[in-house]
């Protein structure tokens, strides 16, 4: 997607989402100045609904500056990481989302090339979330695995898992879902560490992230 493309999308999604949250706290600031309330307990959950909703729009703000940040960076530097450390934080990140995870450990020897994985693997799991926003029953796996030199995230029915393997990709939509600029953010840093976000024409609400694994050599 060209640069400008990109650019006019992420601006059309932060001015989405930062209608409702300004809309809540007019509204409930409105209420107070024009004293609608009933007591003072009903304008204390005015002001604490006012102050979260403007938490949302720091938030906003914080997302898109990471993803000006991310979109005009080059390339990370990226010092050769045990693939260990990434599976590590991916299993602690599912396991406190009560994901169910099929994982198959590469051999000793591989590594991969990623500045935080921490970070990293939270992109993965805001792109693994989009799957699971669209999944109508609640059968839905993970499974981890090596696949011609990348590391290998699929999510989805068992059914889905298998077709992303074998049908022709097709990009995502990284523009809805309802998660923001997340998403976006996160499929562009997975893809500038070199991996790929897909789904398939039949596996969809299945979706894979792929990230290129490296032989560590002496």
């Amino acid at each position: 997607m060209p640069a400008s493309d990109a650019l006019r999308n992420a601006l059309q999604v932060f001015i989405h989402d930062l209608r409702a949250p300004i809309s809540v706290a007019q509204g409930y600031l409105r209420l107070i100045l024009e004293h609608r309330l009933p007591d003072a307990e009903a304008r204390d959950r005015a002001l604490a609904q006012t102050m979260e909703s403007l938490a949302r729009l720091t938030g906003l703000c914080d997302d898109a500056s990471e993803f000006l940040t991310v979109h005009e960076s080059t390339r990370p530097s990226r010092a050769p990481l045990p693939l260990a450390r990434l599976m590590g934080a991916l299993r602690a990140a599912l396991a406190q989302r009560g994901a169910a995870a099929e994982i198959e450990m590469p051999a000793d020897g591989w590594i991969l090339r990623v500045a935080q994985p921490d970070v990293v693997a939270t992109r993965i799991l805001t792109i693994l979330e989009l799957s699971r926003r669209h999944q109508a029953g609640g059968d839905a796996v993970v499974r981890i695995t090596p696949r011609d030199g990348s590391l290998c995230i699929l999510t989805g029915t068992p059914r889905q898992c298998d077709v992303l393997l074998v049908e022709a990709p097709a990009e995502i939509d990284r523009w809805r879902g309802g998660l923001g600029l997340k998403l976006a953010l996160a499929c562009l840093d997975v893809e500038r560490h070199g991996g790929r976000v897909w789904t398939t024409a039949t596996a969809w609400p299945g979706l894979g992230v792929t990230l290129p694994m490296e032989w560590e050599t002496a």
